[in-house]
């Protein structure tokens, strides 16, 4: 099991730290694309990870939802119903 020792929301900060020695992380290759053209960073494919990251459903509260928005919602809901999600 991986324990992280350091987290961070700036993708920016986690690429200078790999860059600069402070250890690996795990990223989407197309966020360090420039950096592995450049040759300052190498990447490995992860197989079969069995990772989870949890993604959140965001909407600006007291704000008009429209039908598009709603139904969206809805679809999302249901394929959590059916561990779709």
């Amino acid at each position: 099991m991986l324990t992280p020792t350091v987290e961070s929301t700036s993708v920016q900060f986690i690429i200078h730290a790999v860059m600069s020695g402070s250890g690996v992380s795990i990223l989407p290759e197309c966020l360090v694309q420039r950096e592995v053209e450049d040759g300052c960073l190498a990447v490995r494919p992860i197989r079969d990870p069995g990772l989870i990251k949890d993604t959140f459903v965001v909407w600006r509260k007291d704000h008009y939802m429209t039908a598009a928005m709603r139904r969206t919602l809805e679809i999302l809901r249901e394929m959590k119903e059916q561990k779709l999600l």
